[in-house]
């Protein structure tokens, strides 16, 4: 835990990754900066992909409802 934590501080002063960030999608985010930090992209993807079912169906409804 404490190495994720480390790796996150890392992460958070990456002016690089900010600018992904701002750029991409919360989902293409992890996938692109996963290469420099692997372990916490793993592991934030596997939190962040607990739930796609429920996004996609938001995502795919709205649009056919209005």
């Amino acid at each position: 835990m404490l190495q994720y934590a480390s790796k996150m501080i890392n992460l958070q002063n990456d002016s690089g990754a900010k600018y992904v960030f701002e750029t991409n999608t919360i989902c293409d985010f992890w996938l692109k900066v996963s290469d420099n930090y692997p372990n916490v992209g793993k592991e934030t993807l596997e939190k962040l992909f607990l739930f796609p079912s429920t996004y996609l169906c938001e995502c795919y409804s709205l649009p056919i409802c209005m």
